[in-house]
């Protein structure tokens, strides 16, 4: 009787072990991390519904451990984004954002968490339906972990980007494509990309096609080499081709567009002779055939951005030079049979330089007006002004004029234009905010805003 009451205690301790082990194994894992720069994101109202209504909870990420995640459908990699083009408003730029006809989408420079606006209600805040979720960790629904510049695409009722699949300090980064549903559901894992090689800084989807520009540095018999590459990766099949690789490269590759079968760029270096040297190439990515459209050493020229315009002309743009009375000075450049030629309509004395979107040219004063707010210029590129005048900032941010802000254009139409407003310490926050361009005075309305 005593062997029995010794068997039963032991088997009744093993069976609360388990139990035990089995719900600590549930909990979360204390290192995973705290959400970008160990900042809550802002929390959403319990309330909050997603642009197209649904409330389907979306899958939990996966956990950055190693291998690629479950899928929560099928893969679909045959004709995979096929038809879908780059959205050249944004390219080159250093964020991810993407519009449908319900809503805007993205994150900040660096951030980990996808964001939304509403276009319908106005509503806007963290990509989330979880309820209870506090934005702060990888099981969050807004979780986008390591996305890539420019990645974020929106197309067929999904959102697709590039980011993470293993996050181990140990090895490098894997990356992999991803989606998920525009109401926030189904999200999936598709396909994974090569390790990666270079030091990649656009990460470009078009016509079933992944496309990376990079500029890195190595050292060679103690000297170092700058290298360009350009590659892209079928996403049907992952393999993997190299369209133009430059020895002695750039400096830097300022801004990328993707129009049709051709890749251009825009690239900053120095010379054979040490001059500052500005360079626009074309690839087309389908024959593999690369030729520089531009190779201007004349400092200060075409040194930031490109545009693509309605007529298939390219404009460039240039930081604003200083005049002999110390004012500046901002010009904007059509290229034409590997010739630039000044545009006088946008000669602009005491701006900054112009910023480049769909078809418009949009210049802002340094000098802020007693709110913060800033003067700006709009013209399409024919040359006719769109707007002239303040565009006002919105009255709940109480912007200080003495203290630095950093507003940079995302994108802009005739009808609008959207920014990207970063606030420093001890209220560093990014802001999304849009100026409706049509009314006598442009006031700013806040998209969304987030920790920093």
């Amino acid at each position: 009787m005593k062997k029995i009451v010794i068997v039963f205690v032991f088997l009744l301790l093993t069976i609360t072990a388990l139990a035990c082990l089995s719900a600590c194994s549930q909990q979360q894992d204390p290192t995973q991390p705290d959400g970008p720069g160990s900042q809550s994101a802002p929390t959403p109202s319990q309330e909050m519904t997603l642009p197209s209504g649904g409330q389907t909870e979306p899958s939990e990420v996966s956990t950055r451990e190693s291998g690629p995640p479950e899928t929560a459908g099928p893969s679909d990699k045959g004709g995979l984004l096929t038809n879908y083009a780059f959205d050249n408003r944004i390219g080159g730029r250093w964020d991810n954002l993407a519009e449908t006809d319900l809503a805007y989408y993205g994150t900040s420079f660096g951030g980990s968490y996808l964001y939304f606006y509403d276009k319908q209600s106005g509503e806007s805040g963290v990509f989330c339906n979880k309820p209870e979720c506090t934005h702060k960790d990888i099981y969050c629904g807004a979780y986008v972990g390591q996305i890539r510049n420019n990645s974020l695409s929106a197309w067929q009722g999904r959102l697709w980007f590039i980011s993470a699949i293993s996050e181990e300090p140990s090895r490098p980064t894997r990356y992999g494509l991803w989606s998920i549903a525009e109401d926030g559901s189904d999200r999936r894992f598709h396909l994974e990309l090569a390790e990666e090689e270079y030091a990649t800084q656009f990460y470009l989807l078009h016509q079933g096609q992944f496309f990376g520009m990079a500029d890195w540095q190595t050292v060679e018999n103690g000297m170092p080499v700058l290298w360009t590459v350009l590659y892209k990766v079928s996403l049907e099949t992952g393999e993997k081709e190299i369209l133009f690789l430059k020895e002695d490269g750039f400096d830097a590759t300022y801004n990328v567009k993707i129009a049709g079968d051709y890749v251009y760029f825009l690239s900053y270096g120095v010379d054979g002779d040490g001059r500052s040297c500005n360079e626009v190439w074309c690839c087309n990515w389908k024959t593999k055939e690369t030729q520089p459209l531009l190779q201007d050493g004349e400092s200060g020229r075409c040194r930031d951005e490109i545009a693509i315009g309605s007529d298939g002309s390219l404009y460039l743009t240039s930081w604003s030079s200083t005049l002999p009375d110390g004012t500046k000075k901002a010009q904007l450049y059509r290229l034409e049979a590997n010739e630039l030629t000044v545009l006088p309509d946008f000669d602009l004395e005491g701006y900054n330089g112009w910023h480049l979107s769909d078809n418009v040219a949009v210049a802002l004063h340094p000098q802020r007006q007693e709110d913060g707010s800033y003067t700006a210029c709009v013209k399409d590129f024919s040359g006719r002004t769109l707007y002239e005048g303040i565009l006002r900032m919105p009255s709940e941010l109480k912007l200080d004029p003495a203290k630095p802000t950093v507003m940079q254009l995302l994108w802009g139409d005739a009808d609008s234009l959207l920014f990207d407003l970063q606030t420093f310490p001890p209220d560093s926050h990014y802001y999304l905010l849009r100026f409706d361009i049509t009314k006598e005075a442009a006031e700013g309305e806040i998209l969304w805003g987030m920790k920093n």
